[in-house]
């Protein structure tokens, strides 16, 4: 299940677009049946495209971490800017672009990641197993990774929301690291919002002075501006 803090009320499009349950749930706008027939037939061939692979002319092998995708370059270059730069021809200068069959490798990458992310380029939707449950908190960190790394935009989006849902106090620290490696603004601003409405909490006091001289300048600036806009001053 995936709750909607009010932090992220603003995405609902977005994760209506992804598939997120609880945002399909809300009012979707006056498309009509057959419009949603032809989607669903779309999504459903899509989907089984994606997970008979390798019965179905697949020319693209990629390797995880824990086992293999097979996959089809066009549907890939047709979806996403990084493999269609390539598989775009020998002028791209990637090995991957020679004829036959192509074999990439992302060894650091969990398979089942690999899956939500792919499976979201087939067929426009996120499977969620894979990030909930005892293993969520870390399969969302690590789509966060993959879709950053193979320039997947959205689902980059949609893994931040992923993290700031699931991160726990202990791991404020960490969480800005990862955000501010990979430039991950939304989980940023979601992560110092959570610090600031726990600001006395130990967790969080434990934490603070390993802050950046920047971050503690952001983190003061959300707990003053609701006091501000109360009319209270001092701490």
């Amino acid at each position: 299940m995936f709750a909607l803090p009010p932090y992220l009320q603003d995405h609902v499009p977005l994760l209506r677009l992804l598939g997120v349950r609880d945002a399909l749930e809300l009012p979707q706008g006056e498309a009509g049946p057959a419009d949603s027939q032809a989607v669903a037939a779309l999504c459903q061939s899509q989907r089984w495209l994606f997970e008979h692979g390798a019965e179905s002319f697949a020319d693209v092998t990629v390797r995880c971490d824990g086992g293999s995708l097979f996959l089809h370059r066009n549907v890939l270059m047709a979806r996403n800017d990084y493999y269609r730069a390539m598989f775009a021809g020998a002028g791209g200068g990637f090995l991957e672009a020679r004829d036959g069959g192509a074999e990439v490798h992302l060894y650091h990458a969990p398979l089942e990641v690999a899956r939500v992310l792919f499976g979201y380029l087939y067929h426009g939707q996120v499977e969620e197993g894979p990030l909930e449950g005892p293993d969520g908190a870390y399969n969302s960190v690590e789509l966060l990774k993959l879709s950053d790394e193979l320039c997947v935009p959205q689902l980059f989006e949609y893994a931040q929301m992923w993290v700031a849902n699931q991160q726990d106090l202990d791991d404020c620290t960490d969480t800005l690291a990862i955000a501010a490696r990979h430039g991950a603004q939304l989980l940023e601003r979601a992560t110092l919002a959570l610090m600031a409405a726990n600001l006395d909490a130990p967790e969080v006091d434990r934490q603070i002075p390993g802050l950046s001289p920047e971050r503690r300048a952001q983190l003061q600036e959300l707990v003053q501006r609701p006091r501000q806009q109360a009319g209270i001053t001092g701490r």
